[in-house]
C-alpha cells in the first residue's frame, strides 16, 4: 500500500501513525522544514530523520529515518 499526503497533512505523530499500518509513504513537507542530509544516495535522494520536537532535533533523540527526494515543478507557463 502507498499512503500519499500533501504538505498541509505532515506531522510527526500522524506519520508514525502511518509508518504502523506498514505502509509505504510518500508526503510533501513544507520547503523550511529541516531534513538534514545524512547519506546522499546515487539517484540524489538522501537519507534523513525526522524528529517529533525542537528540542528532539536540538539533541537528535527520538528521530525516525525518512529518505528525502528534492524536485522542483517545471515551468508551468509552458505548454
Amino acid at each position: 500500500m502507498l499512503c500519499l499526503a500533501d504538505r498541509s497533512f505532515f506531522g510527526f505523530q500522524l506519520w508514525m501513525q502511518a509508518v504502523d499500518t506498514r505502509a509505504d509513504l510518500l508526503w510533501r513537507v513544507k520547503k523550511h522544514m529541516r531534513l538534514d542530509c545524512e547519506k546522499r544516495l546515487p539517484d540524489g535522494s538522501y537519507l534523513s530523520r525526522i524528529f517529533p520536537s525542537e528540542r528532539d532535533w536540538r539533541r537528535k533523540t527520538n528521530g525516525a529515518d525518512v529518505r528525502a527526494i528534492t524536485s522542483a515543478l517545471g515551468d508551468r507557463n509552458r505548454v
